[in-house]
């Protein structure tokens, strides 16, 4: 009966060994899946640390096109202004011109009647000399 007791007993000493071995498996085995698991961590944070810097420059590049937008704006309204102002210019300027030309003509006008006043001056003064 030695035989069967020593049989038992290495019986359960291998079981226990593929036991130990098992468990020793299994550590390793989850040893592995944890390192993987913080692998996966770490890029998953350096993927954050990179979609929170583009969102970061998107949001800069948002607002540098406003500004840029805001300018334009501002630039077309101060072209609106001097277009006003060329054109109010302009029209003053036409003004000026019809009345020079109004004040030419008037010129003109009294010329001639000067020199047909003095003409008919010069007729009367020889008139009273010959009388006289």
């Amino acid at each position: 009966m030695m035989t069967g007791r020593r049989a038992s007993r290495r019986y359960r000493l291998a079981t226990e060994s593929n036991a130990v071995d098992g468990v020793g498996a299994l550590k390793v085995t989850t040893q592995e899946a944890v390192g993987s698991i913080k692998m996966i961590s770490s890029t998953i944070g350096k993927i954050s640390e990179i979609t929170i810097a583009i969102s970061a420059a998107i949001e800069q590049q948002g607002a540098a096109t406003q500004e840029i937008s805001d300018n334009i704006q501002r630039t077309a309204d101060g072209t609106m202004q001097v277009a006003g102002t060329i054109a109010e210019v302009s029209h003053g300027a036409n003004q000026t011109g019809a009345a020079s030309s109004q004040l030419l003509s008037s010129a003109r006008q009294l010329s001639d009647s000067t020199t047909s006043l003095q003409a008919e001056i010069d007729g009367f003064l020889k008139s009273i000399a010959a009388a006289a």
